[in-house]
């Protein structure tokens, strides 16, 4: 009875380091996906201002304050051109700063999904361990069950 004692322990220890770790994974990947759809909803919203921007420089029409910065007031308008400097500028560089984030984004999002694919494949072995340790053990409880109910029968 002593020996069987550690051995149970171990058992134990090792069923709850499994389940720590399962654990853990899971919180890996949910936060993985919170983070892709971060990504994905900045990416969105960059691509939403940039469309707009792009509108009004097509349409020839002022282009919209960027949402980071205030607007310009009448006399910050008028100091920006008497130094040569239209107050679209800041405008313009703001469509050429989404010009570069969207596919730098775009390009960031799909590694991350790449990433994300290639360690979810990489846990797929240790899944199926799982549910094939699950099928064993439902197995073995029916074995031992099946055969005393029978025999308690007849």
């Amino acid at each position: 009875m002593e020996a069987t004692a550690p051995a149970a322990l171990i058992e134990d220890g090792f069923t709850q380091r499994e389940a720590l770790l399962r654990q853990q994974r899971s919180l890996l990947y949910a936060d993985l996906l919170d983070l892709l759809q971060r990504r994905q909803r900045l990416l969105n919203r960059m691509l939403s201002e940039l469309a707009k921007h792009e509108a009004a420089i097509a349409a020839g029409t002022p282009l919209p304050v960027p949402p980071q910065f205030r607007p310009i007031t009448n006399q910050e308008r008028k100091r920006l051109l008497a130094k040569g400097r239209d107050s679209n500028e800041r405008s313009m560089d703001f469509v050429e700063y989404l010009k570069a984030a969207v596919p730098r984004n775009k390009k960031i999002l799909a590694k991350l999904g790449e990433q994300s694919v290639r360690d979810l494949q990489g846990l797929m072995p240790l899944a199926w361990k799982e549910l094939d340790a699950a099928d064993c053990a439902e197995a073995a409880a029916r074995s031992t069950t099946l055969p005393r109910a029978m025999g308690e029968e007849g």
